[in-house]
């Protein structure tokens, strides 16, 4: 019998994670969630999001303990307990009063960055959005959550985006994979001057700007693979001091 205030739903298990099995469109985005009662970034994505455009998946990650960590095997209880029913309502409801279509998706896995980076990996999505973590800070969570994406064994030649929001509605924007640094205006002067200074000298007049980060590159690498790379990073830590950084799958079909 039905609890007040939960709605119904039907688990369809899914072997694999594809968009044709989960069923929504490549460039989709991901919405996290966990706690039922911090939902304010859902709302802020159901706002930005054209579902009619691109699909948005709710999903969450099911911890499971142990190395065979699937849904394989698992009661459907154990699987969607009344937690995940009652988060799952109040996702719905806020995607109805919205006017929005969502997909909802429960990942089990004993490993929940290694699950997030899998599943954006599979169903081609170009952005994750989550909302501030009670333990983490945003940069450490999309830390550890780059560090999952990089070892995925097939990576999508896309950038994917991972939107931090906070509850005040402020957001924050971190990139996984190979991406554009944002660079501060300081170091647009910097590579400007060094531009100017280099092609005032005869010869160098055909320089690009391209050029001097190149080059700068390079070095930086020969000296990180020198005998002696103690002074470079000692350069890098000071520069860090002076300006810190600011699997398987059940879909879940919402009863009409």
């Amino acid at each position: 019998m039905a609890k007040a205030g939960l709605d119904q739903f039907r688990l369809q298990p899914q072997e694999e994670i594809l968009n044709e099995t989960v069923e929504v469109r490549p460039g989709n985005t991901i919405c996290l969630v966990r706690d039922y009662n911090t939902l304010g970034h859902l709302q802020k994505a159901l706002e930005v999001t054209h579902t009619g455009k691109k699909d948005l998946v709710v999903m969450t990650v099911k911890v499971i303990k142990g190395p065979n960590a699937g849904y394989k095997g698992m009661s459907e209880r154990r699987l969607f307990s009344e937690y995940e029913q009652l988060l799952f309502s109040r996702a719905v409801a806020l995607a109805e009063k919205a006017g929005k279509h969502v997909h909802l998706l429960v990942v089990p896995s004993s490993d929940i960055f290694g699950a997030i980076a899998q599943t954006a990996a599979r169903l081609q999505s170009f952005m994750i959005i989550a909302g501030r973590s009670s333990i983490m800070t945003p940069e450490e969570h999309a830390r550890r959550l780059g560090e999952a994406w990089e070892r995925l064994p097939q990576k999508p030649k896309h950038q994917i985006c991972f939107r931090v929001i906070e509850p005040n509605g402020k957001f924050r924007d971190f990139y996984l994979g190979p991406h554009a640094p944002p660079l501060s205006q300081d170091d647009i002067n910097l590579i400007h001057e060094l531009w100017l200074e280099m092609t005032s000298k005869p010869g160098w007049e055909h320089l690009h700007h391209k050029d001097i980060v190149k080059i700068a590159l390079a070095c930086l690498q020969r000296e990180l693979r020198s005998e002696e790379p103690e002074i470079v990073l000692e350069q890098l830590r000071n520069a860090l001091i002076k300006e810190p950084v600011a699997e398987s799958a059940v879909q879940v079909k919402h009863k009409m």
